[in-house]
């Protein structure tokens, strides 16, 4: 589980990165019903807190998009606000199922990261497809672009007064 995390928090802070100025086509505004800034769903459980965000899973959930398959989903909070998903697979043929439907609901990429990886950004969202070839196993990541940069943000100020605290 704490992998999991890791990925997604390692994700997000590469993709902040990336200068979020444009649209693309189909710009998401949530995941299944979630909009941006929501609180979590009542029938969601809590998983843990890491780095000011809290993840949830939802029971039930659909595991799937398409004919790609998912061997987990954890949905992102900061301050009680949904701030994003990160869908997990397994296998070379789920990412380019998932190439496939992303390219065909965003448009080609945005930013070229390189080989086994999509980026689209936005003013309201970002989506990120990564793969890795030696672990198998790769992230679909859909989060808010405002949400994240609040999120950045406060871990910065944080970080700070921390490291004050050590004079």
């Amino acid at each position: 589980m704490k992998k999991v995390i890791v990925g997604i928090l390692c994700v997000v802070l590469l993709l902040l990165s990336v200068s979020f100025v444009g649209a693309f086509q189909n710009e998401p505004e949530g995941f299944r019903g979630l909009k941006w800034g929501d609180p979590p769903a009542e029938n969601m459980e809590y998983v843990t807190t890491i780095g000011l965000v809290d993840m949830y899973k939802l029971p039930g959930d659909k595991m799937s998009i398409g004919n790609a398959k998912f061997w987990y989903i954890s949905y992102s909070f900061y301050d009680g606000r949904f701030m994003g998903v990160g869908l997990f697979f397994k296998g070379k043929e789920n990412y380019k199922l998932l190439e496939t439907i992303c390219k065909g609901r965003f448009g080609e990429d945005e930013v070229d990261e390189g080989f086994y990886m999509l980026t689209w950004c936005g003013q309201t969202s970002f989506v990120t497809l990564k793969y890795d070839v030696v672990e198998e196993e790769g992230i679909l990541d859909l989060a808010s672009t405002q949400i994240t940069k609040e999120w950045m943000n406060a871990k910065k100020g944080k970080e700070s007064k921390e490291a004050e605290g050590d004079w």
